[in-house]
């Protein structure tokens, strides 16, 4: 599998085929259109998850915390 990483998160957040991992946790999915949040960790998780969305231009769905 290829693995990315990203850039000013280099050390901490990588994606490997269609999964995200944040400090080797995988918190989202990648699809065609869009990156997909898994759960709610940290907000360091969530800027990690934020920048593959940018990085890679698609939409990002949110994790909605009740």
């Amino acid at each position: 599998m290829n693995k990315e990483y990203f850039k000013r998160y280099t050390a901490n957040c990588v994606s490997i085929g269609t999964r995200v991992y944040s400090y080797e946790t995988h918190v989202a999915d990648i699809s065609d259109t869009f990156v997909t949040e898994l759960g709610w960790w940290s907000q360091t998780t969530t800027k990690h998850v934020k920048r593959v969305a940018n990085e890679l231009g698609l939409t990002l769905k949110k994790y909605i915390r009740s």
